[in-house]
């Protein structure tokens, strides 16, 4: 049974025996619903002690979880960081995404399985606008650091002028580095 306090116009009783609260949050049609009272939170301290929340579970954890921080999963979004990592290099592309470079360097060696829907359109926006432009730098460009010091910068124009050269994905490139320095080891 409610306590004190709560309208009685926005509780009610069931035919089963079950007390229900009219929730108006946004997991609703407009309107709002009646939700029973086990989908509530319950204040534990204070006035209003005992008295369930303004909004059902569901609708306060739309809140915390909802539209603008939907996580997407990392996987959907590791190619576009990569090219971006390839067309500019890994710090410009923390300049452009307006990420940490600690945020990078967890994101690319796996550590994240998922980013905030806001950081995905991010990358991708920056992607489509690196695209657009045509912009690719040199890696001997991006190494010495020519844009930062004011020195004219180097046109790609073979594919070992790129800032990285292979896919890294499951250690592809690492994989055959390895065997090629293994092969040069060798003895013929």
């Amino acid at each position: 049974m409610p306590r004190k306090g709560v309208r009685a116009s926005k509780v009610r009783r069931t035919d089963e025996g079950t007390w229900q609260k009219w929730c108006k949050g946004p997991t609703h049609p407009p309107g709002g619903a009646w939700v029973d009272f086990s989908e509530y939170l319950f204040a534990k301290t204070g006035r209003l002690k005992g008295r369930p929340r303004a909004q059902c579970k569901d609708c306060e954890n739309f809140h915390h979880f909802g539209y603008r921080n939907r996580m997407v999963k990392a996987e959907r979004v590791r190619f576009a960081v990569e090219e971006l990592v390839r067309r500019l290099g890994v710090a410009e592309t923390n300049r452009r995404l307006g990420r940490s470079q600690q945020w990078l360097w967890q994101f690319r060696n796996g550590r994240m399985d998922h980013v905030q829907k806001r950081t995905a359109v991010a990358i991708f926006t920056t992607l489509w606008a690196v695209r657009q432009a045509g912009e690719v730098r040199h890696r001997d460009s991006i190494f010495h650091g020519a844009a930062m010091r004011g020195h004219e910068e180097r046109v790609p124009r073979h594919k070992n002028d790129f800032y990285k050269t292979y896919l890294d994905s499951e250690g592809e490139g690492k994989r055959q580095q390895r065997e090629r320095r293994l092969r040069e080891r060798a003895p013929r």
